[in-house]
């Protein structure tokens, strides 16, 4: 749904498993997903940078709700259907 707001779909896997996981930590979402570290990491680097995500602590990601919203909204808005 948010590759229509240039998030890459391993990108999304990865914020969807964090929105479920509030303050996990790379290597906590990478073995609850089953997928490599660097993958992991690297969708919470691209999430941080374009708002979906904040870094809460030395190595703890929390989904930034609101900015998350506000993008499923402008699909909507859109009208951008999965």
């Amino acid at each position: 749904m948010l590759e229509a707001l240039g998030v890459e779909p391993g990108v999304e896997l990865v914020y969807r498993a964090l929105l479920g996981r509030p303050n996990a930590t790379s290597s906590v979402l990478a073995e609850s997903m089953d997928r490599p570290l660097s993958d992991v990491e690297a969708g919470l680097s691209a999430l941080v940078a374009s708002g979906l995500a904040i870094r809460s602590g030395d190595e703890e990601y929390v989904a930034a709700h609101t900015i998350g919203f506000e993008a499923l909204e402008r699909c909507v808005s859109l009208g951008i259907r999965r």
